[in-house]
């Protein structure tokens, strides 16, 4: 019924932690659990081969390092179940996972996708955050739920890891990771949303998932072909704005926020970012007027202050 698509990349601390957590789910109907090794140097693969002698529900696929878009790919060719979901190895399932997501999609059949809340949990272990209510809850029909999730979404509303997808939907429609791990995970919940009716989306409240943030299995590097990815998701999506006949206040929006995104991303990690780098970066994006009246006032201040006095906003991203 359901099928778990992991991918692993040198989790030999974390990956059977996960697994427990899904062996330990408070309702379990008949599952499989796909686990993509990303061509890991540590022992991750010794440990899920031990913990498959006793859970044959397990099936270990070998890639070479693709990263984790290929990695997820390469595990939806493979499952097998009326649904799927995708988890990290290195964060959580809560016990309630498959009771709020996945039993109320095995008793009513309109239903096609369904959204929990998760917790983000620091890397000090000392801090966390809850997110449990999507910005999509508040939508009345397609085009207003694309709107909402290009402009108004949280880190529960484009993330994978906190929702149960109907594996029919992704076939039928060929939806698969892409744009090499530059928000390949938010189009992929884009292009789903793209083929529902917001009456097929059922919202749970309840915190489904932990999502750990900076641990061992992230990447925190630059990655100096952030630009041309950022300058290529833009445009997919401006594709799909098209198509749907969303308004240009919707795109100019989506872009302010990639491009703070990418922005984030350069002064965190790149050591060569520059005021006058920032400053181009935001030219040559196209955008204008860095303020939208679709975005909250967090996003419209730091996205003004950005443009408008980099150095300085360097130096406090930095120093914060």
């Amino acid at each position: 019924m359901i099928s778990f698509v992991i991918p692993m990349y040198n989790s030999e601390k974390t990956i059977s932690k996960v697994l427990d957590s899904i062996f330990l789910q408070s309702y379990l109907p008949e599952y499989e659990i796909i686990i993509v090794d990303d061509g890991s140097v540590d022992n991750s693969v010794k440990v899920v081969e031990k913990v498959s002698e006793t859970h044959p529900e397990i099936k270990l696929i070998k890639q070479k390092n693709c990263k984790q878009a290929v990695a997820r790919n390469n595990g939806l060719k493979n499952v097998l179940g009326e649904f799927v979901c995708f988890i990290d190895s290195d964060d959580l399932l809560k016990k309630n996972y498959l009771y709020d997501l996945l039993s109320p999609l095995n008793t009513d059949n309109r239903l096609s996708l369904s959204i929990g809340g998760i917790e983000k949990v620091f890397e000090s272990g000392k801090e966390s955050i809850v997110e449990n209510e999507s910005v999509l809850e508040n939508a009345q029909n397609k085009q207003k739920l694309l709107s909402l999730y290009l402009t108004k979404n949280s880190e529960m509303d484009v993330g994978l890891w906190n929702k149960v997808f109907k594996t029919e939907i992704i076939r039928e429609n060929n939806i698969n990771f892409k744009n090499s791990n530059f928000f390949e995970d938010s189009f992929f919940v884009l292009e789903y949303l793209e083929n529902l009716e917001v009456e097929q989306i059922f919202f749970s409240n309840h915190v489904v998932y932990e999502l750990f943030k900076g641990g061992e299995s992230t990447t925190t590097s630059f990655k100096p072909e952030i630009d041309q990815l950022a300058k290529k998701y833009i445009n997919f999506v401006g594709l799909k704005v098209q198509a749907k006949d969303l308004s240009n206040d919707v795109f100019a929006a989506f872009k302010i926020r990639t491009i703070l995104h990418v922005v984030h991303h350069h002064i965190k990690y790149d050591h060569e970012w520059s005021s006058s780098k920032q400053v181009s970066l935001f030219k040559n994006s196209g955008i204008g007027v860095p303020f939208s009246r679709l975005l909250s006032i967090k996003y419209n201040v730091a996205s003004i202050f950005a443009r408008t006095f980099p150095k300085i906003y360097i130096k406090l991203y930095r120093g914060r």
